[in-house]
């Protein structure tokens, strides 16, 4: 078995969470904003 191979996915795993949640974030934000006006 591969002890790093696990491991490593994790960290990208996080690294790709942590993008995720920022870019949802901005989404929202800018979601709501456009819905506000169009609304």
């Amino acid at each position: 078995g591969q002890d790093g191979g696990p491991a490593k996915r994790t960290v990208r795993w996080g690294r790709v969470a942590l993008a995720a949640g920022a870019t949802m974030l901005l989404v929202a934000r800018t979601t709501r904003r456009r819905r506000r006006r169009r609304g």
